[in-house]
């Protein structure tokens, strides 16, 4: 993925190369863990997806007004500077 510079989620001429090896990536990963491409997400950092994975425990939860009760906040979520 090196060999392309553009946001793959834009719709200009530089987005189609990186969009294409995006899909192409998420394809694979999906492949080597048996899972489905939509259920591949790609973050930009490790907090990202430590948030990303405590919104979809909230979500999931089915309580109308969800909490996630912590013993301890990861790392990257209670020191930002991570």
């Amino acid at each position: 993925m090196t060999d392309f510079f553009g946001n793959p989620s834009s719709s200009h001429s530089f987005s189609q190369e990186p969009r294409r090896a995006l899909v192409g990536a998420r394809a694979k990963v999906a492949g080597l863990i048996g899972a489905r491409t939509r259920e591949i997400v790609f973050t930009g950092s490790g907090s990202e997806a430590d948030l990303f994975a405590l919104r979809g425990a909230v979500l999931t939860s089915g309580r109308p007004h969800p909490h996630v009760p912590l013993p301890f906040g990861p790392v990257a979520l209670a020191d930002p500077s991570c």
